[in-house]
């Protein structure tokens, strides 16, 4: 593998940056380097000062690792997690203390940029010459109120995901994993401590699952 023309790129938030577990299986699966520019706290819009820094974007992070490997084949990404829950949120807090669904005109405003966001990244790594682009779906967690919210956000991204491959009429281009299906029968996958994130287990199956993927056209 010549690295410098085939790369595999990762791009993301904290589900691939927290522990690092998928971008190490990956290697050792392919026995060749995946180049991880995820960062825990990003979102498809927006940038979060966190870990006395700045969090590039999802799509920031894309502009980087193009900057830095001419010949990208293969992109993994997810997104739109943290524009809900570090962004929509947010804004609503003190109006959710009165009215527990003040929520949903945030959530709605916030998931249509992330599908705007999706649409223009697609756009624009196709228009780059990437072969390959893997998005990896969100699980439910083990906090009610996140799977309350979060679920429809999903399922309009999953739809979103659908039209886009019916519109290039292409699959090996685009295809989309949804790990929820596996999650919820294991809750050893996600990390006991927060809830949310994958344990080193859960960051196992995904990487199997990406690698899975992968695998249905190879190089």
């Amino acid at each position: 593998m010549d690295e410098q023309k085939k790369t595999t790129v990762i791009i993301g938030d904290s589900i691939f940056a927290l522990n690092g577990e998928i971008a190490r299986q990956l290697c050792d699966y392919s026995g060749y380097c995946v180049a991880d520019y995820a960062i825990s706290g990003s979102q498809m819009r927006g940038t979060l000062k966190k870990y006395g820094g700045s969090a590039a974007d999802i799509p920031a992070q894309y502009r980087q690792a193009r900057a830095q490997h001419a010949n990208i084949h293969t992109i993994i990404f997810n997104g739109g997690a943290n524009d809900i829950t570090l962004g929509a949120m947010s804004q609503c807090r003190e109006e959710m203390l009165v009215n527990p669904d003040a929520y949903i005109p945030y959530v709605t405003a916030s998931t249509q940029i992330i599908l705007e966001e999706l649409e223009q990244l697609l756009t624009t790594m196709k228009n780059d010459g990437v072969t390959r682009m893997i998005y990896v779906s969100y699980y439910e967690t083990q906090i009610e109120r996140h799977r309350r919210i979060g679920t429809p956000v999903i399922e309009n991204i999953l739809s979103f995901l659908k039209e886009q491959q019916s519109c290039v009429n292409a699959p090996q281009w685009l295809s989309y994993i949804d790990p929820r299906p596996i999650f919820i029968q294991n809750e050893s996958y996600i990390d006991s401590r927060d809830g949310m994130h994958p344990s080193i287990a859960g960051s196992r199956v995904l990487a199997q699952l990406i690698w899975q993927e992968m695998q249905k056209y190879p190089w």
